[in-house]
């Protein structure tokens, strides 16, 4: 995840888990977790 998006981390990470999304913090960097399971999920 990009910080300087509008809304930076703490905006996309609120956006991201409404949708069902996980988000993880791997040191200093965010990761979304399993997104390729909820891409197929939306498309079936």
């Amino acid at each position: 995840m990009n910080p300087k998006y509008p809304g930076g981390i703490a905006g996309l990470r609120t956006r991201l888990e409404a949708e069902g999304h996980k988000v993880e913090k791997k040191g200093k960097r965010y990761f979304v977790t399993d997104f390729e399971k909820q891409l197929f999920k939306k498309l079936v």
